[in-house]
C-alpha cells in the first residue's frame, strides 16, 4: 500500500528497472491496513514465460528491524556489543589505509585480563558476564571514538589505535587504559579487583599483514604476564 513518503520519480525509477533489468531491490516504506507506516526492504523480480512474455511479478520482502538485528549478531559480540572478529577485519583495512594517507602510525593490540579464572570460579559466570561487560565499557570510555575495540572470546580484547604519533602517545593511552580497569568493579555488592596485560605492536614500524600483526601483539602480551602482569610491552622485531 502506497506509503506517501516516495515521490513518483521513485516509482519511476522502479518500473524502469523492472522493464529494463528485470528485477528492482532497495528500501520502501510501506504502509499497514491499519495505516501504519514501517520501512523494509523490498526486491522485485519479473517472471517470464519459456517465450519470453511477462507473466507475474514477485516480490520479497524483509523487514527492516530484523535485518539490523541479524547484522548486528553478524558483526558485534552478544555480550559486549563490541566488534567482533569479522568487523575487526574489516575495521583494520579502513584504519591501515587511513595510517598509510596520514602516514602515521597504527597500534594494534592484544588485552588479557588478569586472574579472571578466579572470577568465574568464585562467583559464577554470570559474574564474570558482568564483569566483562564493564571491562568493556571502561575500555571505550578510554580509548577515542574512532579506535576500535574488538572481543575475540573469553576475556581477549584487540585494540586499534590510529593516528598515533610516536610510541610514547601510545604508551601513554595504553598506560591510562591499564589503571582505569584495575580500579575496583562493584558488582551485585561485591568488590572485584583485576588488571590486564597489553602487548602492542604499531604498523608501519612492524610492516606486516594483519594476521602477522595480531601474533605479534598476542606474543608482546604474553611478556606482559612474565614481567609481572597489569602492564603492557612493546613487540620487539627482533624476535619476529
Amino acid at each position: 500500500m502506497n506509503s506517501g513518503k516516495h515521490s513518483p520519480d521513485y516509482y519511476e525509477q522502479m518500473w524502469g528497472s523492472l522493464i529494463e533489468q528485470g528485477f528492482w531491490s532497495g528500501e520502501i516504506w510501506n504502509r499497514k491496513k491499519d495505516g501504519q507506516l514501517y520501512p523494509q526492504i523490498l526486491t522485485i523480480s519479473s517472471i517470464r514465460s519459456d517465450k519470453g512474455i511477462l507473466t507475474n511479478y514477485v516480490a520479497v520482502t524483509q523487514n527492516m528491524e530484523e535485518q539490523k538485528k541479524l547484522e548486528a549478531m553478524a558483526h558485534y559480540d552478544e555480550l559486549t556489543k563490541l566488534t567482533n572478529r569479522t568487523l575487526l577485519a574489516d575495521r583494520f583495512i579502513q584504519a591501515l589505509a587511513h595510517s598509510r594517507r596520514k602516514k602515521s602510525l597504527l597500534a594494534v593490540c592484544f588485552l588479557d585480563l588478569d586472574k579472571f579464572k578466579p572470577v568465574n570460579d568464585s562467583y559464577g559466570h554470570e559474574m564474570g558476564d558482568k564483569l566483562l561487560i564493564k571491562v568493556a565499557e571502561r575500555i571505550k570510555a578510554v580509548i577515542r571514538e574512532e579506535d576500535t575495540v574488538s572481543r575475540q572470546s573469553g576475556d581477549e580484547f584487540v585494540l586499534l589505535l590510529g593516528d598515533i604519533e610516536s610510541p610514547v602517545q601510545c604508551e601513554q593511552m595504553l598506560a591510562r587504559l591499564l589503571e582505569s580497569i584495575s580500579h575496583p568493579y562493584n558488582i551485585d555488592k561485591q568488590y572485584i579487583h583485576i588488571s590486564a596485560s597489553v602487548g602492542v605492536t604499531m604498523y608501519p614500524i612492524d610492516n606486516s599483514n594483519f594476521e602477522t600483526l595480531m601474533k605479534h601483539a598476542d606474543h608482546a602480551m604474553y611478556q606482559a604476564k612474565l614481567a609481572g602482569k597489569n602492564c603492557y610491552s612493546l613487540f620487539n622485531l627482533d624476535d619476529a
